[in-house]
């Protein structure tokens, strides 16, 4: 081979190989998404005389006098966009589908961009007017995104071509404005970032824009720097002090979370969203009487001006306390208030608003519909587009609700002897293996925290008293140095008696009942008595089996009856039992009943216990559980008993399920009840009346 050949074929391959260097490291800085690599925007500055095609300042409220002044404003910039700017140079179809869309009527929208693309596939206004219907008619997201994206592509050939096109200009900006609202609700944050920066170049400042991703991508300083620009412009009052609150909230510090959010609803007192935001710091900095009544004003308020609704928040409060009534009532409302907003909304919270729901069912010990609910939230769970929380921390959400449920059905279905026990324990452990794997790191230490921001918390549809049971997925030195770590970071004293009671589970799970006795006890001084009723009683349950294992009979008693009054499902989430010595009369009925009762892992057979008899007559069995003092705690009877296997486990079956459920008076839901006894299996009507609302279609 001559030399100068094989020389120049060496010159030629390192070239190559410095372009592919030279790519390499153009594309790592870039990113390795390709939706962030926007090209720049080929437009002239969109002149100043101009109507401001994109909002430059927030709506004040209607009693404000700046409000006619808003109302002209947008009314010009509306009449721009409908008839005097780039439309009046579209088709007469492309107009009458863009127009169509810009006031709501998806379903011509979409017909008629759909005929004129089908015609014309590269019609940016067909484009534009059929992302908006997919988006805003009927939540497609992904689909609208690929619409407008392509819009927006077909504008930036045509500027190319010639950077003066102000039609083409203006049709660039509108597609760049809804790409940001579609990003925004696929919680696209960084995409969101460059979108508005790229709007900046051709158009003005729009720091506000920027607030909210920022935040969520955790570049606090950047957003900090924006709300104080924002400020500056004297036009978005609501959303710098709504930032203010969320801005401390997500830098996790409580008190001024609160203080912040304080001064929001003293200056804006009309908007349901800033009213649910202070609730829920006040949550964060745990007044929770102060964020019952900020919840209740959001609601008071109307239609909400956001993507949710505060009845989800009260009705997991309510529950908190054992205030169950009221819970129901929140979930059926909630249902009702978020029909007010569009349509296309309602995926940004229905998993939220099953959340709720799941715990309600939870808490009474349904736990079959629990179990239907937390599937779906666990398979479906909400985007994360309209609130601060990112997707790790509600999926860790959906994952431990499912979680739960799976944990108290597997027991259910233990009480009963069914083998399909062994099946959903299997499950439950692989669940639990991605429990740990998502509560990795800080995102564990942030759950351990109460109502803290940057963890699955009760504003999207997580009890305090089901959070604490994140420690039981990990090994017990792990969970106790998070908790470690836990008290460390905590500056509100308040805070100290949830990490007890983690810490007291911990060591519960280690058998080492004279060290947790201590956390448990410490932990039911300090926590609200009548705010936390139901984590009390998940507390009281630990308290009583250290006392039980130590001896202290007196005290156990005590505790375990608080839980059966309370909260008897803690003993199906902590698998403990209660100490029962049964009893029966002679007949074949109950001894066939007790035989069942008695292989049940809800049960400690003692001889020092609480006492179930059970007595078989008039074809029903009269079951009672009494307390060691005599005092009866439980009575009931179930029809049709038989001496057959068959009626033995329909009977213990709904002895169990009176015994796991709170003690709830049927009339509280409008139930028919002749002697007012507490609840049974009677309380499926109310539940159903729920479920007719809400069940999963």
């Amino acid at each position: 081979m001559p030399a100068t050949s094989l020389k120049s074929k060496i010159v030629a391959a390192v070239a190559v190989g410095l372009v592919a260097v030279v790519s390499l490291v153009a594309w790592c800085f870039a990113g390795t998404d390709p939706d962030l690599a926007y090209e720049p925007a080929p437009f002239q500055r969109w002149p100043d005389e101009l109507p401001r095609i994109i909002a430059v300042r927030d709506a004040p409220p209607r009693d404000d006098p700046a409000w006619q002044d808003y109302r002209t404003e947008r009314q010009t910039t509306g009449e721009f966009l409908e008839e005097e700017g780039a439309i009046a140079r579209a088709t007469e179809q492309e107009a009458a589908a863009v127009r169509a869309e810009y006031n709501g009527k998806y379903a011509a929208a979409r017909r008629l961009a759909g005929q004129v693309l089908a015609e014309n596939p590269d019609s940016i206004p067909a484009l534009i007017a059929l992302a908006g219907a997919n988006a805003f008619g009927d939540g497609n997201l992904p689909r609208a995104l690929f619409l407008i994206r392509a819009a927006r592509r077909h504008c930036e050939v045509l500027g190319r071509q010639n950077p003066e096109d102000r039609d083409a200009c203006e049709w660039y900006l509108r597609s760049l404005n809804y790409e940001y609202y579609i990003l925004a609700s696929l919680d696209r944050r960084a995409e969101q970032v460059a979108v508005t920066e790229l709007t900046e170049s051709i158009y003005q400042p729009l720091p506000w824009r920027k607030i909210w991703p920022l935040i969520k991508l955790g570049r606090y300083e950047q957003a900090r720097r924006n709300i104080e620009l924002t400020d500056r412009t004297g036009s978005w009052r609501e959303t710098v002090l709504n930032s203010r609150d969320t801005l401390a909230a997500e830098m996790q510090q409580r008190r001024e979370s609160l203080e912040a959010s304080r001064k929001m609803v003293a200056e804006v007192p009309k908007s349901p969203l800033l009213w649910s935001n202070h609730g829920l710091s006040a949550l964060g900095a745990l007044e929770l009487d102060e964020a019952e009544r900020a919840f209740l004003k959001s609601v008071e308020l109307g239609k909400p001006d956001f993507n949710g609704t505060a009845y989800t928040d009260l009705s997991i409060l309510y529950l908190q306390q054992g205030r169950f009534l009221e819970a129901y009532e929140a979930i059926l409302k909630g249902e009702d208030h978020r029909a007010l907003r569009q349509p296309y909304t309602w995926q940004q919270d229905q998993a939220t608003a099953d959340l709720s729901k799941t715990m309600f069912f939870l808490s009474l010990g349904i736990n079959d519909e629990a179990f239907e609910f937390a599937q779906r939230t666990y398979e479906m769970p909400d985007r994360g587009g309209s609130t601060s929380d990112n997707a790790d921390v509600l999926q860790l959400a959906t994952a431990l609700v499912y979680e739960a449920a799976l944990q108290v059905r597997c027991e259910e279905l233990a009480e009963q002897g069914d083998p399909a026990a062994h099946q959903l324990r299997s499950e439950a452990w692989v669940l639990s293996r991605k429990v740990r794997k998502l509560t990795g790191g800080k995102l564990l230490i942030n759950t351990l925290r109460p109502y803290l921001a940057g963890g699955p918390h009760t504003g999207i549809g997580i009890p305090s008293w089901l959070r604490v049971g994140v420690v039981r997925f990990f090994p017990p030195n792990v969970a106790l140095e998070a908790i470690r770590q836990a008290r460390a970071a905590e500056d509100v004293p308040a805070a100290l008696p949830y990490l007890d009671a983690a810490e007291a589970e911990v060591r519960l799970s280690r058998h080492e009942h004279e060290s947790a006795l201590p956390f448990a006890r410490r932990s039911l001084d300090g926590l609200p008595h009548d705010g936390e009723k139901l984590l009390r009683s998940r507390v009281a349950a630990i308290a009583a089996e250290c006392c039980y294992a130590l001896g202290d009979w007196k005290h156990a008693t005590g505790h375990y009856e608080q839980v059966l009054r309370d909260f008897p499902q803690a003993f199906r989430l902590l698998n403990l039992q209660i100490p029962t010595r049964i009893t029966i009369d002679e007949s074949p009925e109950a001894a066939m009943v007790c035989d069942y009762l008695r292989s049940s892992p809800r049960f400690r057979h003692a001889e020092r216990a609480f006492e179930l008899t059970l007595r078989a007559s008039d074809g029903k069995l009269h079951y009672r559980l009494l307390s060691p003092a005599g005092s009866r705690l439980v009575s009931g009877s179930v029809d049709g008993v038989a001496a057959t296997d068959e009626a033995a486990v329909r009977a213990s079956r709904e002895i169990h399920e009176r015994l796991m459920s709170p003690d709830v008076d049927l009339q509280q839901f409008d139930l028919t009840s002749l002697d007012g006894s507490p609840r049974s299996v009677r309380g499926r009507k109310s539940i159903d009346k729920i479920l007719e609302q809400t069940r999963p279609r």
